[in-house]
Order: C-alpha cells, then structure tokens, then sequence
C-alpha cells in the first residue's frame, strides 16, 4: 500500500539511487527481503492500512543503514507523529547496540534532508556523483 501512494518525489529518489525505472512490486520484494529489524506506521482509523515502512539493514557489526518510505497521505494526516516515530526508531537502534546509523538522500531534495536532521541525524558527506543519474548524495549519520 505504502509503495503504491509514493509521491512522484519519491519515486525519482528510487529511480536515481538504483538506476532503475520504479515498479512496486520489485521494491516492494527489495525491501521486504532486507535483514534486520522492520517497522509500519499505520492509521489509527484504519489499522489495515499502512503509512510508512521502514527499516534497517545490517552493514557490518554495530553499523546499519535505514530506508524508509511514506506514503502521500502519511505526510498529509501525519506528519509530526511520523517524524517521532522515526526519531523513536533510530534511537532505539542505538540504544539497542548499533553504534552508527546511516542513511541517503539525493543532496537536491531539501526537504528529505531537513527531514533526516529532524529526526536525529547528522549530515556527515556529500557524495558527488553518486546517484545513477549522476546527482550528487548526501550521507546522514546517527551515532552513539
């Protein structure tokens, strides 16, 4: 459900990161089959239907990197309960043994980098030509 209502934004962070053109249903098994922990935010109203997956996958001991995707209508009803749930998430990542947590945005999408800040994370690099389009990234870092 989640996959299905990304906004177009979304969808080109995606396209950019993995080269790919978007399908649901690939992303969808991507993400499912990712090790480590994962979470749904979801309607209060309607506890079937999910808002927000998120993740961690393992890199190397101690160290993971999060994806996450929301859906238009987790930003659109839910805004600020998302950003502490994610701040939640990371924090229990690092009290949980990890020591870094990791994630990318594209360094063009102001918004997703604000984001990232505001829920704890810490704008560590610029990765210059990194997407597959050649956009530059950045890095954003938690660390206990």
């Amino acid at each position: 459900m989640v996959l299905c209502n990304l906004t177009r934004q979304d969808r080109d962070v995606v396209e950019a990161l993995t080269g790919q053109p978007y399908h649901v249903d690939d992303v969808t098994v991507r993400c499912m089959g990712y090790a480590g922990p994962k979470w749904t935010f979801v309607d209060e109203k309607d506890p079937d239907y999910a808002l927000v997956v998120g993740g961690f996958i393992p890199q190397r001991t101690g160290v993971y990197a999060s994806w996450f995707f929301a859906s238009k209508q987790a930003w659109k009803l839910y805004r600020e309960e998302v950003t502490a749930m994610a701040r939640e998430r990371v924090g229990y990542m690092l009290a949980s043994g990890a020591h870094r947590v990791e994630t990318l945005s594209l360094a063009d999408k102001k918004i997703a980098c604000a984001w990232y800040e505001a829920i704890g994370l810490t704008r560590e690099s610029t990765l210059r030509k990194f997407a597959a389009d050649g956009r530059d990234a950045v890095l954003y870092v938690a660390v206990r």
